[in-house]
């Protein structure tokens, strides 16, 4: 059975990649198959700010005009001409299906990819059903995170959405709370309002082990009661893990043959937000498709973002607590919106020059110098 694309489960990238495709009218002279394990019902949320009316609006969970940063003794209004919003993984999904559904040339199969071979001139994928032959392949499976190395940066966390008996909460997202114990680690809430009654309340940490459950919800109900939060229902809980790396996983992209998700790098590594990345990769990895001379070899550009990001991972390496300092010079030295588009890759070099100069120096020139004096070659990550 041969195609023209395969993808490997069908997350947040592989719907993205799939709807820029519907959107060029080109599907129908493709056949596409979408293989997946098992279907994941697992509800997620993807969160991202962007300016005006977007694309997805119709399908959002929540969104916020206003939304704050906080650290003790400051709390700054940040996102401005921005608007913060949330889109679950549920209301994507359908959308995405709903779009898929009108074509013919789609299918979905359930089964699990055991492995792959590229040939130059197409790739062969053997599951644990029957062997196909596709001219391009899209991977989507995250690798095993312990064989990316022995400390691995990680964003993770777990959030309770809340009902309260009486009014709490006001139409402000907050963005990033710092105002918490830190434990020698980067430490912050997240609430996103739905209503005065209800919220989502994360505890997430960025670093490289994770706490016991029990941990995680301590924080939260402690963080709850010093909000005089003391009548509530959990409705619903989520938990996540996010690597924060600058890992060469491109490294295992071939001529046909591209990781995409997590899996490819694709989550920000400097924040651990997903969706607007993946939302720009996706386009333009569909734009170069179209062209018909797609090298997936070449699909991953090192620019100057991706060292900003390797050097504040770096230093969050060796100094784990730095993260509420950094994150306040920024936004305490910088217009927030200059900060969101430099979080964004939006911002010139030069508008970048006083983002840079905020930041703790000792700190990021010696984290310039532990890359630099870092030697050997990565080894592969373990997909499969």
């Amino acid at each position: 059975m041969t195609y023209d694309y395969i993808f490997c489960g069908f997350g947040l990238s592989s719907m993205l990649i799939l709807l820029e495709l519907q959107k060029t009218g080109s599907m129908g002279e493709k056949r596409i198959l979408v293989l997946e394990k098992d279907k994941d019902t697992q509800e997620k949320t993807w969160s991202f700010w962007e300016r005006g009316k977007g694309e997805f609006d119709d399908l959002l969970d929540g969104s916020w005009s206003s939304g704050h940063f906080t650290a003790p003794g400051l709390t700054t209004e940040i996102l401005g001409e921005y608007t913060y919003k949330s889109l679950r993984r549920s209301a994507l999904s359908a959308f995405v299906l709903k779009r898929l559904s009108l074509l013919e040339s789609v299918r979905f199969e359930r089964a699990e990819v055991l492995s792959w071979a590229d040939d130059g001139l197409g790739v062969t994928v053997r599951t644990n059903g029957p062997t196909y032959r596709t001219k391009k392949y899209f991977h989507s499976a995250p690798p095993d995170l312990a064989s990316l190395g022995k400390k691995i940066l990680l964003q993770h966390f777990i959030g309770w959405n809340i009902r309260t008996e009486q009014n709490h909460f006001e139409p402000v997202a907050e963005i990033m709370d710092f105002d918490v114990p830190q434990h020698d680690n980067t430490r912050f809430f997240y609430v996103l309002p739905s209503t005065n009654r209800s919220a989502l309340v994360e505890y997430t940490l960025f670093s490289s082990h994770l706490l016991s459950e029990s941990e995680y919800e301590d924080e939260i109900k402690q963080y709850l009661l010093r909000r005089g939060i003391v009548n509530y229902e959990i409705v619903s809980k989520e938990r996540g893990v996010v690597p924060m790396t600058t890992y060469p996983f491109w490294k295992r992209n071939t001529r046909n043959v591209l990781h995409i998700g997590t899996a490819g790098g694709w989550t920000k590594a400097s924040t651990g937000y997903t969706f607007y990345n993946a939302q720009k990769l996706s386009a333009r990895l569909v734009r170069s498709l179209l062209d018909g001379n797609a090298d997936f070899r070449k699909f991953f550009r090192k620019d100057r973002f991706y060292w900003y990001d390797a050097i504040l991972i770096e230093v969050l390496c060796f100094k784990n607590d730095a993260g509420r300092e950094i994150f306040t010079r920024l936004f305490k030295n910088n217009r927030p919106g200059r900060v969101l588009r430099f979080l964004n890759e939006a911002t010139h070099w030069t508008e970048e020059l006083s983002i840079v100069k905020s930041c703790p120096k000792w700190l990021f020139f010696r984290g310039l110098a532990h890359i630099i004096a870092k030697r050997g070659t990565p080894r592969p990550p373990n997909y499969n």
